[in-house]
């Protein structure tokens, strides 16, 4: 063993795999300076494990004597800490999600890339503090946590924030359910941020927002010359998804015949542009988004059941704010961060009164709503606290007297203009502060008869 930084490195790390993988990666993970011992079966491997108290174990899904499922349900219980990176040989998905509940840190499918390994390897150990001295010309691998992202400890987002990271670990699409404004695109950004999709595209769209004709052609792109020889080529949203996150808003809203289309492209894992003549490979994970139960829409018959399979091997149910007021205050203070931050305001503190009118209003828009009303309040501060007098135009709810009863469209109209004026009608710069499109702004100010005074 060398000295000096690399005794430092010495974590020990249990191989149980098939041969000659096995004896493959013994030979690369100690060429890395790692203490390896290696098992060819369930039983054996489990033998090692209790001899030598690994700090990783890496091993295939299916052994012999002692399934890997099994050797990760019993390694977990001598060590709930300990990070289990699992080796699969294309398992069905079920499984490989079986393993990620169970505890298993990650799957990676065989043959397995020495490079992802030895990520994942630098990752469990950074996540556990106690990463090796990355080697001349490579840097460490710091874990996602969510936690800090995805805001609230009650135990809906706890399960969120779980589901998650268990996603992020597996290439899997994902069903993303809940109401309004309670962060669903959010949710699809961190997931797409903490995959191996980082660094790719990321491709939303508003599916209940497109024109029927047209979707087809947004979705799936028109070649050159396809309708006629002057035409313009066009690559569609899977396409320019490449090898990130497509993600379809809305999908609960998708005509029959248009998700036959999408269930024949999933399960082909590719798409024909139209008037295209060559097919072309999906690459990326596609997320869907509903406000209602797709499991529900299956039952009453308005959507596929082959194609719910097909967009939700992983799911994810938001919880609604009202279901979860413990969460608010933390809530608030992360939004008054972001809001100061996007309008250069130093609002520090936030009187009790206004806080216990957060608390008890019934925000049926969600967190999008009370981000809607923080950010008016926090407009209208003129100090650095948040007082009543800034919620002149609170929302009815549970919010005791004196209110005066705005409806949910005439908020969001009041705070469209507030933004609007805070850019002196600038468009391009409203629409990147609210988070929306140029278009879908065009189409708010219409709805509301939003005007300069």
């Amino acid at each position: 063993m060398q000295s000096g930084s690399s005794a430092l490195i010495q974590q020990k790390i249990l191989i149980v795999a098939h041969d000659p993988a096995r004896e493959w990666l013994e030979i690369a993970l100690t060429e890395n300076q790692y203490d390896v011992h290696s098992a060819s079966n369930g039983y054996a491997g489990l033998e090692l494990f209790k001899a030598h108290a690994p700090d990783i174990v890496v091993s295939d899904m299916t052994l012999p004597e002692l399934d890997g499922l099994r050797l990760l349900e019993v390694v977990k219980e001598f060590n709930r800490e300990i990070a289990v990176i699992m080796m699969t040989d294309g398992e069905e998905l079920s499984q490989i999600i079986h393993a990620m509940e169970l505890g298993a840190y990650t799957c990676l499918e065989r043959p397995v890339e020495l490079c992802r390994l030895r990520e994942s390897i630098t990752r469990a150990l950074s996540a556990k503090g106690r990463a090796p001295v990355p080697a001349k010309g490579e840097r460490a691998l710091p874990a996602a946590d969510l936690s800090k992202t995805v805001v609230g400890k009650s135990a809906g987002m706890r399960e969120v924030q779980r589901k998650m990271a268990m996603i992020a670990s597996v290439d899997s699409n994902v069903l993303i359910e809940g109401e309004h404004g309670t962060g669903k695109h959010l949710v699809s950004r961190l997931i797409h941020n903490s995959s191996r999709t980082k660094g790719h595209p990321f491709v939303t769209v508003d599916l209940p927002g497109l024109p029927q004709p047209l979707l087809e052609n947004v979705l799936f792109g028109q070649p050159g010359g396809a309708r006629h020889a002057s035409a313009k080529g066009r690559k569609g949203l899977f396409e320019l998804a490449g090898k990130g996150t497509l993600v379809l808003n809305g999908i609960s809203g998708l005509p029959p015949e248009d998700q036959e289309k999408l269930l024949r492209v999933l399960q082909k894992k590719e798409f024909q542009p139209v008037g295209g003549k060559e097919p072309v490979p999906l690459k990326a994970r596609v997320i869907a988004t509903s406000t209602t139960s797709l499991a529900e829409l299956v039952r009453a018959g308005t959507f596929r059941e082959d194609l719910y399979y097909r967009v939700a091997p992983c799911s994810i149910i938001i919880p609604p704010l009202a279901e979860r007021r413990e969460d608010i205050p933390r809530l608030v203070i992360h939004l008054i961060r972001k809001i100061n931050k996007q309008f250069r305001k130093n609002v520090k503190r936030i009187s009790g009164d206004v806080l216990n009118f957060l608390k008890e209003a019934e925000w049926n828009g969600n967190v999008g709503e009370l981000e809607s009303v923080l950010m008016h309040a926090i407009i209208c501060a003129e100090g650095e606290v948040i007082l009543k007098e800034n919620l002149s135009w609170q929302r009815s709810g549970k919010a005791g007297e004196g209110q005066t009863g705005l409806t949910l469209d005439e908020i969001k109209s009041e705070h469209i203009r507030g933004i609007l004026e805070s850019t002196g009608w600038n468009k391009k710069a409203a629409a990147r502060l609210l988070n929306i499109s140029r278009q879908s702004l065009y189409k708010k100010i219409k709805k509301y008869g939003i005007q300069p005074v």
